[in-house]
This record gives structure tokens, C-alpha cells and sequence, in this order.
């Protein structure tokens, strides 16, 4: 038997797409756990999962305006905090003391920020669902690609490499970099999903079809 951590980032998009999993590998015997947002949560509690209780660090007023027509990735999770140096450090040192207290085997993140730092910085592996916009492969073609480039905020990829750096790992080289796993899974056509080219996706990166949880109808 293996130990699953799974995190949910925002919304029921995550949930659709990782219950399908979860329920896979509970059905084999594995232990799953996970932390999610409320919005999943009575989904996940009518199905017996168990949910992962943080300290959670008060989030701090971001300098970032938060907006509906953010430019790429690191705009939006600027907009919550993460371009906070102080505030980043605080949640990733409970993150990493709760997750040691689980040592999971393996750790699945549906973009969760915290969940894929914590993985880089213990060295444990991780499986990442993402959405092609949000991959490397991307980072240089932002949400509304026909805009300056110059524009393209990096406020958290430096917040985020200062708390990497306090822990001796390795630097990310763009925001996007953080949902790339050992393994990473687009719920995606590449011939539906333009903004990745089929020629550069690596051996490591998968389009999967939609993956999808009929539980909330």
C-alpha cells in the first residue's frame, strides 16, 4: 500500500478531475489524503476521504490588483499573495512540517502551488494535472498572446525562488515550471489545444482526454 497526498487548487474543476483518480487508487488499497478548498470538501467528506487540517498563514494584502484579464500565471497567483516573500516562507514551512507528518509516497496536484513546492523541496514525487496554458512548454505564450510580452508579470516566480533557495532546491526558470511534475497530465486534446505544440511536448508530459467525475449531477 502506498500514501497518496493529493491537493485541490480553487473551484470544482480540480475535484472533477482528481476523484476519478483518488477513487482508483483507493480501490486498490492505497491511502489517500488531501487538502482542498471548501467548495470540494462536502463532496469529499460524502465519500469518506480524509481531509488534511493546516494552520493556515492569514494571507497578507497583495500589491497586485487582482483582475479578471490577468496576463499569465504568475499575474494571477500574484494577485493572491504569492509575490509576498514573508508570507510565501510562513505557509511553506507548515505546509512541509504537516506533509512530513503524513510522508506521502507519492504527491498529486491539480494546481496546487504549495503542494508542488513542498514536492521539490523533500524530494518527493508528484504527479501534476494541468491545463496547457499553465505548462512550460507555454510560458512564453500567455493568456492573451497577442499582448507585449514585456508585460508578463514575475513577481511570485521571484517569491517563489527565494523561499526554493532557502531550502537548497533547485530554482524554478518560469512560474509555469512549478505544475510540471515527474510525471504531468493535460485533460486535453493536443489536436483541441493549440497553445501546446504536439512536437515539443517531452516524454514525461501526457494529453489524456477529459477526465471527469459525474458525481455532482
Amino acid at each position: 500500500m502506498a500514501k497518496f497526498f493529493f491537493e485541490f487548487s480553487g473551484g470544482l474543476g480540480p475535484l472533477i478531475r482528481c476523484l476519478p483518480i483518488a477513487n482508483y487508487l483507493r480501490e486498490l488499497g492505497h491511502d489517500i489524503i488531501y487538502f482542498g478548498h471548501p467548495e470540494c470538501r462536502y463532496y469529499m467528506n460524502e465519500l469518506k476521504y480524509q481531509h488534511i487540517e493546516l494552520d493556515v498563514v492569514k494571507l497578507v494584502d497583495s500589491d497586485i490588483e487582482v483582475k479578471s484579464n490577468w496576463i499569465n500565471a504568475d499575474e494571477f497567483w500574484a494577485s493572491s499573495g504569492f509575490s509576498n516573500k514573508v508570507f510565501l516562507k510562513r505557509e511553506i514551512d507548515v505546509w512541509i512540517n504537516k506533509i512530513k507528518e503524513y510522508n506521502p509516497d507519492v504527491i498529486i496536484s491539480d494546481l496546487g502551488v504549495f503542494s508542488s513546492l513542498v514536492a521539490r523541496i523533500l524530494g518527493i514525487p508528484i504527479a501534476t494535472i494541468t491545463q496547457s496554458c499553465y505548462h512550460t512548454r507555454a510560458a512564453y505564450k500567455p493568456q492573451r498572446y497577442w499582448e507585449n510580452q514585456s508585460k508578463l508579470c514575475t513577481k511570485s516566480l521571484d517569491a517563489i525562488n527565494y523561499v526554493l533557495d532557502s531550502y537548497g532546491a533547485p530554482l524554478l526558470n518560469c512560474f509555469e515550471e512549478i505544475f510540471v511534475g515527474n510525471i504531468t497530465i493535460i485533460p486535453s486534446f493536443p489536436e483541441f489545444d493549440k497553445l501546446m505544440d504536439k512536437e515539443l511536448i517531452d516524454d514525461r508530459t501526457y494529453y489524456v482526454g477529459p477526465i471527469l467525475w459525474e458525481g455532482l449531477t
